[in-house]
């Protein structure tokens, strides 16, 4: 046998890899969850990520249905695809469409929580056959409950978004427009002939690419529409003050009184003394780090006859050897604590926009461009007062839009959990 963390060779009944240490105890986890949506939706997973965070399986379950069970065989599923289980105003959920929704909350929250997930739901157990800790509820019908609650909220973004005439992104657009043809093209790797097949294996027999199509542009492009709203937010510094004295006891005990300091956003090229060296150790030579300032103070120079911050970052692109050269150096939201000591030490300074510096650090020299910051307090009061705002608008949006739920209709597929 092999582990299943590192592969590494096991004999039989061993249960502690000898070679990376880990547990090979309990359920084995299946490998293959979710391969359609791990796949094909890799280019808008950014995209989605706050609509991946706000409708998550945290969400409040109001309660389990009248049935015990909504388990069916391959024939009654079939049939009953078509079906529509739930309404919302106008929006309307299909019984083919809820096995997207359902089973996506299920990979959610055995992707989320990994390991730990074994210690919460027995995952070689059919999931109507046990319940959820210090709850009634059996595991199918929480995850039913979260995945209507879920439909409901990024159909209403999306209904939304369409009637205020926010568009898809083009990166949504693009995604969409080649995903049947990038779920072909991994077909054969799966050891599936069709599309069907590998929906099926996913989400159930009698799931089609319609129903996956149709969930998949509600919840990214709903998503969009949250972070849309969030961020076109009309927030003045009165709220965020009032907001903050509000709860201020709170803030100071989580480390965000307002003698926390500051968040900042700088660009920085980093210049390396010697890129084949492993860079944070006091290794280079003294003709290494002279060759090294005379290359960043050249560079300075270079920057200095633009000026813009617009050419700081054509710069950082072309020379810098930090990771942060792929979006121009630009590093947001620093606090105090998270970098080295000589470059903190300077963009913690009272500095204005535009301001900038070379820095000696043991990576190597650091031309940094101050962008701009703000005191914690305020930026995490402002983060948390539209949070609240959101989920407030929200609360209203589902209020007018109420869920009707025929549960009587609702039939789920049972797919293995285990490898």
């Amino acid at each position: 046998m092999n582990c299943r963390h590192c592969s590494a060779p096991m004999e039989d009944g061993t249960l502690i890899c000898p070679t990376c240490g880990g547990d090979n105890s309990g359920p084995v986890r299946n490998n293959n969850w979710k391969k359609i949506l791990v796949i094909t939706v890799a280019a808008v997973i950014l995209v989605g990520a706050l609509a991946a965070v706000f409708f998550g399986f945290q969400g409040s379950v109001t309660g389990p249905g009248p049935k015990s069970s909504y388990t069916a065989g391959d024939a009654r599923l079939k049939s009953a695809m078509d079906t529509v289980v739930a309404t919302a105003g106008d929006l309307e959920l299909t019984n083919g469409e809820l096995q997207i929704a359902y089973w996506s909350m299920i990979y959610d929250f055995l992707n989320y929580y990994g390991d730990y997930a074994a210690y919460m739901v027995d995952l070689s157990k059919p999931l109507d056959q046990q319940t959820v800790p210090d709850s009634e509820m059996t595991w199918q019908q929480y995850f039913l409950e979260m995945a209507l609650t879920s439909w409901r909220r990024y159909s209403l973004l999306a209904a939304d978004a369409q009637a205020a005439g926010v568009e898809m992104s083009d990166t949504l657009k693009d995604h969409f427009d080649g995903m049947y043809e990038d779920m072909k093209g991994i077909l054969g790797t799966y050891g599936f002939e069709t599309v069907e097949e590998l929906l099926a294996n996913d989400f159930g027999v009698g799931c089609d690419y319609a129903d996956y199509e149709t969930y998949m542009k509600a919840y990214y492009y709903g998503g969009e529409y949250y972070n849309y709203l969030a961020e076109h937010m009309t927030v003045t510094d009165d709220q965020v003050e009032a907001y903050y004295a509000s709860r201020e006891q709170e803030f100071v005990s989580s480390g965000y009184g307002k003698d926390a300091g500051n968040m900042v956003d700088v660009r920085h090229i980093l210049l390396s003394p010697n890129e084949k060296k492993t860079a944070g150790q006091d290794i280079f030579t003294e003709e290494e780090w002279a060759d090294c300032l005379t290359r960043a103070q050249a560079l300075l120079a270079q920057w200095e006859t633009n000026g813009t911050q617009e050419y700081f970052a054509e710069l950082a692109k072309e020379h810098s050897t930090c990771p942060s050269k792929n979006q121009g150096g630009l590093i947001e939201n620093i606090m105090k604590g998270q970098m080295v000591e000589e470059f903190e030490d300077w963009i913690m300074e009272d500095h204005e926009f535009g301001d900038y510096g070379l820095v000696k650090t043991m990576y190597g020299y650091h031309i940094i461009f101050y962008v701009g910051g703000s005191p914690i307090w305020y930026e995490v009061s402002r983060s948390n007062y539209i949070s609240d705002a959101m989920s407030e608008h929200m609360k209203q949006r589902e209020d007018a839009y109420p869920l009707t739920v025929d549960y009587g209709k609702i039939w789920l597929s049972e797919l293995s959990l285990v490898g």
